[in-house]
């Protein structure tokens, strides 16, 4: 079952939307400090008229002139009171309405330039990304055939082109995950599907067993015994989950433990992920989905990153219309939760 989704509005596009909301609120708040002040600043002037009148009727006035002058203007300055107050509230919707506007099309266009140069930014990612991959790829599978035609190298040699092939694989990850970030950036229309995603979670748990053996890393599923129905793009889902999975992997020392859990709360369904790896410092945790990001500990340890992982991921989830939240210790092991609507 499957349905067909237009995405007119990317990523980038929701970012600035939410951006000029943000932007209109702060103008309409100060717009409506002012719009206090004044009503303030009238309400007073009215009243310091009104006591004027009253003044000079107490100076130049006796007793009873007093009496029936306040009798006679006394309901008319009541309803002067009340026609000043329903006017003045008229004025300040008016001028709400007006500000709202105003500043909905001012924030839009301040944004503009930003907003362009962005883009400017996304399609030199894009073309720079596309011009590297073939060189690497070249570069790659020379190293590949001269290893294989010449097997009797110097030591120092095969060493040194093992290095060159790793740091090449290092830059074409960098490279794919350029291009997945500007991409889906880019897609016109996403082919959505119901699917189950105990199947996606067994699939992509399958697929990195090895890895996990490699370290001596246990991993393990407890999934929901009732199919768990989402509306999402397939390969999306099963990237994301090799994301997180990989990274679990990655900073879980030998003999740890990672375990994948699925479960429904309400209309959600959530995908868990955690490890008993060397966790995140508090202080790194909201940086953890910016680009190029490695958290302080993880910048000096053996394991190599390019820091685009969690970027991804947290694009893969804002596509997919999931939520993606991070709990981690240092020392203890980090926990990622996926919240996805369920598919009706």
């Amino acid at each position: 079952m499957s349905a067909r989704k237009s995405t007119s509005q990317s990523f980038l596009s929701r970012q600035f939307d939410i951006a000029r909301l943000k932007l209109t609120l702060l103008y309409l708040v100060v717009s409506g400090c002012i719009v206090i002040l004044f009503s303030v600043a009238a309400i007073n002037a009215q009243r310091y008229a009104v006591d004027r009148v009253m003044g000079m009727i107490e100076e130049g006035a006796s007793r009873a002139e007093r009496q029936l002058i306040l009798s006679l203007l006394g309901q008319r300055l009541e309803e002067f009171d009340a026609a000043f107050r329903e006017r003045l509230l008229l004025v300040n919707i008016s001028l709400l309405i007006g500000a709202g506007v105003a500043s909905y099309f001012l924030s839009g266009y301040s944004l503009k330039s930003i907003r362009d140069n962005v883009e400017s930014q996304e399609e030199f990612a894009a073309d720079a990304s596309h011009e590297l991959r073939t060189p690497l790829t070249t570069i790659s599978m020379e190293i590949v055939a001269l290893q294989k035609t010449h097997k009797k190298l110097p030591l120092p040699v095969k060493e040194t082109l093992a290095s060159i092939q790793q740091e090449v694989r290092r830059m074409q990850e960098i490279v794919n995950g350029l291009l997945t970030l500007v991409r889906h950036d880019r897609e016109g229309d996403i082919q959505l599907h119901i699917l189950d995603l105990n199947q996606i979670v067994q699939v992509s748990v399958k697929q990195m067993q090895t890895l996990a053996k490699a370290k001596r890393i246990t991993l393990k599923m407890e999934l929901s015994r009732e199919p768990l129905s989402i509306r999402v793009e397939s390969d999306q889902v099963k990237q994301l989950c090799l994301i997180i999975l990989d990274n679990a992997i990655k900073y879980t020392p030998s003999r740890g433990k990672v375990t994948v859990t699925t479960e429904q709360k309400g209309r959600t369904v959530t995908l868990a992920i955690e490890d008993s790896g060397v966790g995140i410092p508090a202080t790194d945790l909201p940086h953890i989905f910016d680009r190029f990001y490695r958290a302080g500990k993880l910048k000096h340890s053996s394991t190599k990153g390019a820091g685009l992982g969690l970027t991804i991921a947290h694009k893969l989830a804002d596509n997919a219309r999931a939520s993606i939240k991070v709990a981690s210790t240092v020392g203890v092991g980090t926990r990622v939760m996926i919240g996805f609507p369920r598919a009706s």
